[in-house]
């Protein structure tokens, strides 16, 4: 599909006011926390990040990643049609302006100090790997831009990308209306009344061994990251400064063989 007529559908996409945004993306009371149809849409969803993101200015399937899991409460989750150039992550002016709207709506009272994660998503044209790296570019590219031009503080937005995983047409991956950015709400289960972490189920598709760290759930500015590299290759702890590979040599996860399944390095605190 050529770019013109991506940029009619996704035009064609109703917007929202900045009340509109307000009002999905609020928290629920205490009430909706005990009803359990509202509690079926918050998930604990395994990411794979990569640290480095803001410094790769081109497509590497070797740069190193780490693996997070929020839990996200897609009950106030705002889904906001950009119109990026194919294969680009700079914002056009036609995305800056909705997203001026998403900053009026972030800085509202009724969100204000509340966590937002920025999920990039792009269609299933070319290659999946590429896919992750472009959508967490351009999830990047938001958040920069309300940070820098909106002075959202910067501790309230975490960028992933999700590449093609999360489809709006799933019987059409490369429908334009595929190429979106979400704004979910992060839950904080000692913040609000909510189910216990236990009790989170792991989002649809997933599945427990997907990453094989996913226990983290603090927030990205007050955590040490670990380092991993990215799937189908082997972890680099034993180069990586103060982290060490603890497994041994074969740990029958689901290499059959294969390459080592990446996993989160340890502290190299007492080993030698």
């Amino acid at each position: 599909m050529a770019m013109d007529e991506v940029d009619m559908v996704i035009h064609e996409m109703p917007s929202m006011s900045a009340a509109e945004m307000e009002s999905v993306l609020t928290p629920g009371t205490s009430v909706d926390y005990g009803r359990t149809e509202y509690l079926r849409n918050i998930y604990r969803t395994p990411t794979m990040m990569r640290p480095d993101i803001a410094e790769e200015m081109h497509h590497d399937p070797r740069s190193p990643r780490v693996a997070r899991t929020f839990i996200l409460n897609t009950n106030h989750s705002q889904v906001i049609p950009l119109p990026f150039e194919t294969g680009e992550y700079a914002l056009t002016p036609e995305a800056m302006i909705e997203l001026d709207v998403l900053a009026d709506a972030l800085a509202a009272p009724g969100v204000e100090g509340e966590r937002y994660l920025i999920g990039g998503h792009t269609d299933t044209t070319g290659e999946a790997d590429y896919n992750h790296w472009l959508s967490e570019k351009r999830a990047h590219a938001v958040r920069a831009f309300l940070i820098m031009e909106h002075n959202i503080a910067p501790e309230r937005l975490v960028a992933v990308g999700f590449g093609e995983d999360y489809p709006l047409n799933a019987v059409d991956g490369t429908d334009p209306v595929n190429r979106r950015i979400e704004v979910t709400l992060i839950e904080d289960p000692s913040a609000r009344s909510m189910a216990p972490l236990a009790e989170v189920p792991i989002a649809p598709g997933y599945g427990l061994d997907d990453f094989a760290y996913t226990a983290s759930i603090a927030p990205l500015y007050d955590m040490h990251p670990q380092p991993m590299m990215p799937m189908g290759y082997n972890p680099v702890c034993a180069t990586a400064r103060g982290y060490y590979d603890s497994r041994p040599p074969r740990h029958n996860l689901d290499d059959f063989g294969g390459y080592r399944t990446p996993v989160a390095c340890d502290p190299r605190e007492g080993h030698q």
